[in-house]
């Protein structure tokens, strides 16, 4: 009897061991997964060319990513402004553009379609979903993307003498 009650406790014993086990494997893989956050720049690449503003997405990451997708710029001004892959038909722009795979380094591009100067210039901010090769997607939230009404500023070479 008490050999019995003792291969019991035992079993007990085991199976919370490997429940725990289990637990802290979830715990790391789910921390593994948030340190290795995908490192993303976005840059204006041109001024509207008439009603269109092209951005890049530069994969800065130590792995490369299977897909990277930018959701649709969310504004403060209640405007709806088309996104798409640049290269495809701006008009045709939706609620996301797929600009991956990016490799390490390498860039994906995404076109808006912004319409007219408005009056009072609003903040865009994308949502991007991303994926590596292996594990569970990101999404990174709310980044902010540079006016693509703004004006570049000028360039001066002060090394350069004047005149």
């Amino acid at each position: 009897m008490a050999s019995i009650l003792i291969s019991v406790l035992a079993l007990l014993v085991a199976i919370a061991s490997a429940g725990y086990t289990r637990a802290q494997w979830r715990l790391n893989r789910d921390r593994d997964h948030r340190d290795k956050v995908p490192a993303l720049t976005i840059t204006r690449v041109t001024q509207p060319n008439g009603t269109v503003a092209i951005y890049a997405v530069r994969n800065d990451s130590a792995e490369d990513l299977r897909s990277v997708v930018v959701q649709r710029p969310v504004v403060n001004n209640g405007i709806v402004y088309p996104i798409s892959r640049t290269g495809a038909e701006p008009s045709n722009g939706g609620d996301t553009a797929e600009v991956g795979p990016i490799g390490v380094g390498q860039e994906g591009r995404f076109s808006i379609v912004t319409g007219e100067r408005p009056s009072v210039i609003p903040e865009m901010r994308v949502v991007i979903d991303c994926a590596a090769e292996h594990g569970k997607p990101w999404r990174l939230f709310p980044v902010q993307l540079e006016s693509p009404w703004r004006i570049a500023p000028t360039t001066v070479d002060l090394n350069q003498p004047s005149g």
